[in-house]
């Protein structure tokens, strides 16, 4: 397969998670994490490729495409420190806030964005996270955080794409999803909770040209869903170990149409 190698032992970052408010809305995610479990594959796939030219892969929205009121920013203040082995002090995953986000009790599906191996199953204090690596892009994954499963899900099960896996868990939080690179290379954060050569990019980024399409009509555009490097970097975030201080300067959300 272009662009991957496959050495070593499966590791992968630790898992945790914080709290901090937007202007609009507080995205709750406690500090604290249960412990999770241990991955069943006994090998690593890099992804070897050019990080500014990723597969596009993705064909079905993992939520409800119809239930979306609004979306983070990739490298938002939104949420908790969510930063991968490159960068820093940033959110590096999407919020996804339902419509009528109020109104308790509203079952908003949550589908596997493509096929793909259930690698960690962590009970959250809402729902449960799921980290799913894709099968034909092995590099490739995608993390689902507060998800209400619909039936069992175990360490090992393959998923199919587009596979009803349970709904959002509630209005006590925003749905989010984050998908991780594994790459060869070592980054410059000296960090314990990290694996060194993670990165983290957009969903949008690696989803199907007709699926963003959807989004377009919406009023979704890639250059307004995505904070770039250089402009984050020049408007810096100031963290305390995982949490914000404050949400920034820069807009964090995208309102759908």
């Amino acid at each position: 397969m272009q662009g991957i190698i496959k050495i070593s032992l499966f590791s992968i970052l630790l898992w945790s998670c914080s709290k901090e408010s937007d202007p609009l809305e507080t995205v709750t995610d406690p500090i604290a994490q249960p412990a999770d479990t241990i991955p069943s594959n006994t090998g690593t796939i890099y992804y070897t490729g050019n990080i500014d030219s990723l597969p596009k892969f993705i064909k079905v929205s993992y939520m409800e495409f119809d239930s979306i009121g609004r979306i983070s920013k990739f490298r938002s203040g939104v949420g908790h420190d969510y930063s991968d082995d490159f960068e820093f002090c940033r959110s590096m995953k999407h919020y996804f806030e339902p419509k009528n986000f109020s109104i308790p009790n509203v079952d908003i599906k949550i589908y596997c964005p493509f096929k793909g191996v259930v690698e960690r199953v962590i009970q959250e204090w809402a729902g449960t996270q799921l980290y799913i690596t894709s099968t034909h892009h092995p590099a490739f994954a995608a993390r689902l955080f507060h998800v209400n499963l619909t039936r069992s899900i175990a360490l090992g099960d393959t998923l199919q794409e587009g596979e009803l896996i349970g709904t959002h868990i509630g209005n006590m939080t925003s749905s989010d999803i984050a998908i991780t690179v594994l790459t060869a290379t070592d980054g410059p954060k000296d960090s314990t909770i990290s694996q060194s050569g993670i990165r983290y990019v957009s969903y949008f980024h690696v989803m199907t040209d007709s699926l963003f399409q959807k989004f377009e009509q919406r009023g979704l555009y890639l250059d307004s869903i995505i904070i770039p490097l250089a402009v984050r970097d020049a408007d810096p975030l100031d963290c305390n170990n995982e949490a914000f201080n404050g949400p920034g300067t820069l807009s964090n959300w995208i309102q759908i149409q």
